[in-house]
């Protein structure tokens, strides 16, 4: 997960600008990643560790990768991606956090289910997302908008149903959010924001 959010290498563009690696350590026997949003100061933890532990004493791993650490200053194509972000409402913030946070979920009833790259509940017709474009040059995922506006397309997974109940789901979605639908697309509102979801690339 680590490696598809940071920065790879100095001038490379992949990865979320301004984030670092802060800290790799071990508790409860399961290994945790910390980064860090240098622009914002937003701390980001993943871990396999069910109780969440902070890195406090524990012991400290040597990172297997190179990447940019909390060490390294903005880069200026950083810079340029970060003053072309557009502005973002609070209520959009929120459903646009939700949508990255309910990638990988699975539906404790087994009727929905969210992820990157497969169905995690294997369902015959779900498989048409591996289609021949998405394997060969690999799926498509766009995010545009602005204040309170928002649409994101992808090809692929997940089916647009699936990742609209995860994030209006009443256990697992965000608090408030409701889902409308227009032809193909689902729409998720939440405050004054709304979040269209399209399968395509346009």
């Amino acid at each position: 997960m680590a490696s598809r959010l940071l920065p790879a290498a100095r001038g490379s563009s992949r990865g979320v600008p301004g984030l670092r690696y802060e800290d790799t350590y071990i508790c409860h026997e399961h290994v945790s990643v910390r980064l860090r949003h240098l622009p914002t100061g937003a701390r980001l933890t993943i871990t396999g560790d069910p109780a969440g532990c902070e890195r406090d004493g524990k012991r400290s791993l040597v990172p297997r990768d190179r990447y940019l650490t909390i060490d390294n200053d903005l880069m200026a194509h950083e810079r340029r991606a970060l003053a072309e972000l557009p502005p973002i409402s609070g209520d959009a913030a929120i459903l646009l956090a939700g949508l990255v946070s309910r990638y990988n979920l699975v539906d404790r009833r087994g009727s929905w289910a969210t992820s990157l790259s497969w169905d995690p509940l294997e369902r015959p017709g779900v498989e048409r997302r591996s289609e021949p474009d998405v394997l060969r040059d690999g799926a498509v995922r766009r995010l545009g908008g602005a204040g309170d506006s928002w649409e994101f397309r992808w090809t692929g997974y997940p089916e647009p149903y699936d990742l609209a109940r995860a994030l209006t789901h009443r256990e697992a979605g965000i608090k408030g959010a409701r889902v409308t639908r227009h032809g193909d697309a689902y729409r998720v509102l939440l405050g004054t924001a709304s979040l269209d979801l399209c399968e395509g690339e346009d």
